[in-house]
């Protein structure tokens, strides 16, 4: 896809990985508001970077938008590949179109209200580089979040705390996946 070239150029290189990090780490949180909170799914898995690809995606379809005619082209392909991605999802069983949609729609925020062109002053670019790089370490920190409460994960750590809650979802240190239904 064109979408990550489109939006590095439009905008630069930090400012694409905030936009695709952001709309990964947002379009899973959709996902769970949609298919959890809404639909009463006790289970919910979803995998992939497909929420952070939609969120370009949307973003490249904002910047082909604001190019004008010389952009019609890139912004008739981000519509194909809006199409694609959720004829695919209602199609193929498991494929997660609230993490597209989400992401999609996230991306092509940020890009309405992100500066176009490249960051000038030495200041917006260390706040950029700390939100980047703030950014990376959510992302790690999640990981290793998920990878904790993974089956099998050293067994001092299993039972040593109380359950806790953050951000109203109830974390439970040590607790095995359940894979069924």
């Amino acid at each position: 896809t064109i979408a990550g070239p489109v939006v590095e150029e439009a905008f630069d290189r930090k400012k694409m990985m905030l936009l695709f990090g952001i709309s990964g780490i947002l379009s899973m949180a959709v996902s769970y508001v949609v298919y959890v909170e809404l639909l009463g799914h006790t289970i919910h898995q979803s995998v992939g970077a497909s929420g952070a690809i939609s969120g370009l995606i949307g973003g490249s379809f904002v910047v082909a938008r604001r190019m004008g005619p010389a952009g019609r082209q890139i912004e008739h392909a981000m519509w194909r590949w809006t199409v694609f991605m959720l004829v695919f999802g209602f199609v193929a069983p498991g494929v997660d179109n609230a993490a597209h949609v989400g992401g999609w729609l996230i991306g092509a925020g940020m890009a309405l209200v992100m500066p176009v062109g490249l960051t000038q002053t030495v200041a917006a670019q260390r706040a950029l580089s700390v939100a980047t790089f703030g950014l990376l370490g959510l992302v790690i920190a999640s990981v290793a979040l998920m990878l904790m409460h993974l089956k099998g994960f050293p067994a001092s750590l299993e039972n040593d705390a109380e359950p806790i809650t953050i951000l109203g979802m109830v974390v439970k240190p040590g607790a095995e996946w359940d894979y069924s239904d």
